[in-house]
């Protein structure tokens, strides 16, 4: 789609190419044989998200043990429901859904 200027007529703009401008998008670096590779740097965020992700995934999403305690007690007839804290988090909850009115 051209661009019409006050008069009616088409403008027209172009902008030379600058001599010995490099894309900034796309480093180059020649290897010893002359052959030109791309090159990626990883930032130090990039690189902390990676280590932090990898943490997570190693780290187990259910505690063992604490199932295990709470199966034997329930087993054993000794687990007692705290029905205040039961409450509380069901209240706690519910203020964080959305209001459906």
């Amino acid at each position: 789609m051209a661009i019409e200027s006050i008069t009616g007529k088409p403008v027209t703009t172009s902008v030379p190419a600058k001599p010995g401008v490099k894309d900034a998008a796309e480093p180059k670096q020649r290897t010893e044989s002359g052959v030109v590779t791309d090159t990626v740097e990883i930032t130090a965020t990039a690189q902390d998200i990676k280590t932090a992700s990898a943490a997570g995934a190693a780290t187990p999403v259910v505690n063992e043990d604490r199932v295990a305690a709470i199966k034997a007690a329930i087993q054993a007839g000794s687990y007692q429901v705290n029905a205040e804290r039961v409450a509380a988090k069901m209240l706690q909850f519910d203020k964080q859904l959305p209001d459906s009115t």
